[in-house]
């Protein structure tokens, strides 16, 4: 019976191991975590190496937006205009000219 028990403690902790592997091929494939994760603690190695089979999620192949790119060149400049305001508010903005 000790020995039984010792096989069991072992195949869960090779599930585990198999499930945390699954669930990390899972996110460099850029798809849900708890798929790999259930790949892996349901077909062991063969899980991991189906989630590694897997294509890549259809938003990883989306062309990837520049943060840049998220305001148009009208927006960017009313931005820089409202942050020199602001600045200038402060006195954090440049020195202004004195009168004398």
């Amino acid at each position: 019976m000790d020995q039984l028990w010792w096989s069991f403690l072992a195949a869960c902790l090779c599930l585990a191991i198999c499930g945390f592997a699954g669930g990390y091929v899972a996110t460099q494939k850029r798809r849900e975590v708890i798929e790999g994760i259930l790949f892996g603690l349901f077909l062991g190695p063969f899980g991991v190496i189906a989630a590694a089979c897997l294509p890549d999620s259809p938003e990883s192949t989306a062309p990837q937006q520049e943060p840049g790119d998220l305001l148009s060149d009208e927006e960017h400049e009313r931005v820089r205009a409202a942050l020199a305001d602001i600045s200038r508010g402060l006195g954090t903005g440049p020195p202004k000219k004195r009168r004398e």
